[in-house]
């Protein structure tokens, strides 16, 4: 069994730029801002972030052009992540575990 965490920051900032530059953006998105502000998401909750932004925006106003930091902060906020602190202590006694009857 293999088991890869969740993104750290370097990968989440990544991310973001990748998806940003997918996206009309108001100037005022900061990457740096939200690769820290999503610490424990994975890539597909980074992913959905983006696109709970772009959505918001369009709430807003459907002829939006662009999706603002303010957009991403408010969705943030009531984003409910699938990875709990839980399961990221279970996967880390397993991987304990692992380690000490390798060893």
């Amino acid at each position: 069994m293999l088991y890869i965490g969740p993104p750290d920051e370097t990968a989440r900032h990544e991310i973001l730029r990748i998806q940003v530059a997918k996206m009309a953006c108001a100037a005022d998105v900061d990457v740096t801002d939200l690769a820290q502000r999503t610490e424990g998401f994975s890539g597909a909750e980074v992913v959905a972030l983006c696109q709970e932004a772009a959505f918001a925006a369009m709430e807003e106003d459907v002829h939006a052009a662009a999706v603002a930091h303010r957009h991403f902060v408010a969705c943030y906020k009531r984003f409910h992540r699938r990875i709990t602190p839980e399961m990221l202590n279970f996967y880390a006694e397993f991987q304990r575990r692992q380690a000490t009857r390798s060893a």
